[in-house]
């Protein structure tokens, strides 16, 4: 679990400098202030050594997959990830964990030939011409990612682009597991329904029925199941003929169940969700986040979790005041003279904020 984070140089932000974070982080700020990106970056820097992470951001954005040509060299696939697209500066992604491990994370866009010729000699970066003869194809530009911690000998991995296309190191282990739900993120139905064959294993079933019934009380049980041809998860409501398939029960439905699993998924990691108010109705929100912090904390997960709606915030509020441990901290992201600054609410000062109506999104 994160206890600090900063990253300099990524996507909008200059710099970023965030400390007292807590189980459960409530990301709130203006638009394009940078609450999508620190989930961005807190995704890469999880990752450690995954190169394919720095990808991956880009697709939970929506951006569709680079085509880049041998010829255009100006601008490399991996430029939307600096600061205003210039490269020249390298991406560094700095945290500590409650365990006091700390690492580091540099992302760096190599030019140079000597460079280039480093990234060559890494595993998976020779590969010859496609008709398999002559010399390994020489690279155009490359990525390098560094991860480092104290007292230890820094790992190299790196992704380049020849005059056939993309090619990448092979990845290392992520410092813990992570997973990162955007804002209007489905996912596929045969991992959804992986994820929910560990619950049936594990017999955890019911009680996730009884957190899902904050939404749907006539919610009797969950099956795994064939509906139309498809096997996917379907609900035992009360009143209907025959089992539902979860996919019409909501979107609410399906944004609450896929963060649950999230949490089990990543248990001793980190889940990352940008509008985690999106498909709830307000009056539902206190519910839902009690549900949410009773799985973190069963999971030992860490959440962050960006919103734009004040109910949410006062919803998180009053569900982490009922509950014996209040581990939720609000943070405020504000632009200031070109870099971000980082606004911490604890349970006193968002109390006092939300009791006279202070603007807090």
């Amino acid at each position: 679990m994160y206890t600090s984070f900063s990253v300099r140089n990524f996507r909008c932000f200059r710099e970023l400098e965030m400390k007292d974070l807590a189980r459960v982080n409530l990301i709130t700020g203006k638009n394009n202030v940078g609450k999508s990106t620190l989930l961005d970056a807190l995704f890469i820097h999880s990752g450690y050594s995954r190169m394919d992470f720095t990808q991956s951001v880009d697709y939970h954005r929506g951006l569709i997959e680079a085509r880049v040509s041998p010829a255009d060299t100006a601008a490399p696939p991996w430029v939307t990830l600096f600061h205003r697209f210039d490269t020249a500066e390298p991406i560094v992604a700095a945290g500590r964990a409650a365990s006091g491990r700390s690492w580091s994370v540099t992302l760096r866009h190599l030019r140079t030939a000597e460079d280039l010729g480093r990234a060559m000699e890494a595993p998976g970066m020779r590969p010859t011409a496609s008709n398999g003869v002559g010399r390994a194809l020489a690279l155009l530009q490359a990525l390098e990612l560094t991860a480092e911690e104290p007292d230890t000998e820094a790992s190299r991995y790196y992704t380049g682009m020849d005059q056939e296309g993309m090619r990448s190191s092979p990845a290392g282990p992520s410092a813990w597991p992570v997973a990162i739900l955007p804002a209007l993120y489905r996912g596929s139905v045969e991992t959804l329904n992986s994820q929910f064959g560990r619950v049936v294993t594990e017999r955890r079933t019911d009680a996730l029925t009884r957190a899902l019934a904050v939404l749907e009380p006539r919610l009797r049980g969950l099956h795994l199941g064939q509906f139309l041809g498809v096997t996917q998860i379907l609900g035992d409501v009360e009143g209907w003929a025959q089992l539902v398939p979860l996919a019409v029960m909501g979107d609410g439905m399906g944004r609450l169940i896929r963060m649950l699993l999230g949490l089990q998924q990543v248990g001793g990691g980190v889940l990352l969700v940008d509008e985690v108010e999106n498909g709830f109705h307000h009056s539902s929100m206190r519910d839902v986040w009690r549900r949410i912090a009773d799985a973190a904390r069963d999971h030992d997960t860490q959440i962050f979790a960006t919103t734009h709606s004040w109910e949410c915030v006062v919803a998180a509020h009053e569900a982490f005041s009922e509950s014996l441990e209040y581990d939720l901290r609000m943070h405020r992201l504000d632009a200031v003279d070109g870099r971000t600054e980082d606004v911490v609410y604890d349970q006193e000062t968002l109390a006092a904020a939300i009791e006279i109506g202070m603007e807090v999104r």
